[in-house]
């Protein structure tokens, strides 16, 4: 009896304990729900001040943020940096300003990335590697100059090779501008299916260059270059195409030159200002609609409104803008159908055997003085780096395929159009034949002496080629 009393007892006290954590659960939910309904009202009562208290805050914040931004660097924004590089004994290498594009790629690599979100008058002092800075060595910029070639005088070549560099001829006896010669080579003999060239130049000669020029004499069976130097080890010089290059080896067989940045390899440190900071612009032409059909604008109209196009947002328009201002296309005015030329890459072989005809004409003594003039102010300095198409006396500067080009219309415009052409705008034609021969070197011509390098995209000069036809 007892043992079932206790047992009675135990589950009494299971149920009364069932009971209270029922009650417990109701009076939780209860209050849950009281809760809920007590926010609710709270939220319903302060609903109506809600867009009074945040959208104002709100508001102000996006001024500030477009503020903000309108005071600091941002991609496409085009900025002035005064920079000091050191090399890691932390002696100064150089102190230049530099105006870029941010975004574009022409700046170095740690400068353009660092100044992402400065404001004008700020400055930084950043520790770079060198793919950041100067680059990594590539051993495919250190050149092995020859001092001596010898060839031999008479080469045979196939006919259709021939035909596919000059466009015209053969003729026994005429001289040709062939590539990879800086003279004009004689044709001894068309066979068939070859032609026998004799490789020798009208006269021995010396070729100016970079690091000295080049003798060219020959023999009844061989032509020889010599390479004459002054140029010292560790001399730094500048290729006529702007490249910068150090002389690391001279021996009696070649030059070597090292064409790598000398910090190329190295860490650097970069210390900089940012002097000013343009924001990108917003095109406001009325009549933007015209340049989308940029190649029916005219060279004129192009020259003219350059700086319309350079500020437009659209890079390929640029591009081709660009290329369109710099390298000449279609037939020239007056001469253009009396010769039958025209600016085409792909026909410049020909153009140049038209041209270089009228290089051994005659001139009378004012019509010499013109030619000299002409020929002072101008060269074709990218082929064989002279510095001048004529000398002083009137005689050849330059003895490669383009400068016959570039002498014989000079003559002709003197003997057929001197009343219609003034010197300068002979000296115009001339030069652009030179942009159509080395649109890639005339472009980066127009970009150090013209224009600013941030107001367009640089990538045109990745797509032209550095020379077409000639040498």
């Amino acid at each position: 009896m007892k043992n079932d009393r206790n047992i009675t007892n135990h589950l009494m006290e299971q149920i009364m304990l069932g009971k209270n954590r029922k009650y417990k659960k109701i009076r939780s939910v209860t209050m849950n729900k009281l809760n809920f309904m007590g926010w609710m009202f709270i939220l319903i009562v302060m609903s109506i001040n809600i867009p009074e208290v945040f959208s104002a805050p709100q508001t102000l914040k996006d001024a500030e943020n477009k503020e903000f931004k309108q005071t600091v660097v941002e991609e496409g924004d085009s900025v002035t940096v005064q920079y000091s590089s050191k090399d890691p004994s932390g002696e100064v290498f150089e102190s230049e300003s530099i105006r870029f594009r941010v975004g574009m790629g022409t700046a170095y690599r740690g400068i353009e990335k660092a100044v992402l979100g400065m404001k004008k008058g700020e400055t930084k002092t950043i520790e770079v590697s060198a793919s950041d800075g100067y680059g990594e060595t590539d051993a495919g910029k250190i050149v092995k100059i020859p001092r001596y070639r010898r060839m031999p005088r008479q080469k045979r070549i196939a006919l259709k090779t021939f035909k596919r560099r000059v466009k015209e001829g053969p003729i026994e006896g005429k001289r040709y501008a062939l590539r990879g010669i800086p003279w004009p080579v004689k044709i001894l003999k068309v066979e068939e299916g070859k032609i026998l060239l004799d490789l020798a130049p009208e006269k021995e000669s010396r070729i100016p260059g970079t690091i000295g020029y080049t003798l060219v004499t020959y023999d009844e069976k061989s032509v020889t270059t010599t390479l004459v130097t002054e140029a010292r080890v560790g001399e730094k010089l500048t290729t006529n195409d702007g490249q910068n290059a150090t002389v690391v080896a001279i021996d009696n067989k070649n030059i070597t030159l090292d064409f790598n940045h000398p910090l190329a390899g190295r860490r650097v440190t970069f210390d900089f200002t940012l002097a000013e900071l343009t924001k990108r612009a917003t095109v406001t032409i009325p009549d933007l609609q015209k340049w989308e059909t940029i190649d029916r604008l005219s060279f004129a109209e192009l020259r003219v409104k350059y700086r319309e196009l350079l500020t437009f947002a659209k890079p390929y328009i640029v591009r081709e803008g660009i290329k369109k201002l710099v390298v000449p296309a279609g037939v020239p005015d007056i001469y253009g159908q009396e010769l039958g030329i025209e600016f085409s890459p792909e026909k410049a072989d020909k153009m140049i055997a038209i041209l270089r005809q009228f290089e051994d004409k005659k001139l009378d003594k004012v019509q010499l003085e013109a030619y000299i003039r002409i020929g002072e102010r101008t060269a074709c300095e990218y082929c064989c780096q002279a510095k001048t198409l004529v000398r002083k006396d009137g005689e050849r500067a330059c003895g490669c395929a383009h400068s016959y080009a570039m002498r014989g219309l000079a003559k002709y415009l003197i003997l057929k159009h001197y009343d219609k052409y003034s010197e300068d705008e002979i000296l115009e034609e001339i030069n652009r034949w030179k942009a159509l021969f080395f649109p890639k070197q005339s472009i980066q011509k127009v970009i150090a002496t013209s224009m600013r390098s941030d107001e367009f995209d640089l990538s045109i000069l990745q797509e032209m080629p550095n020379m077409v036809g000639g040498c």
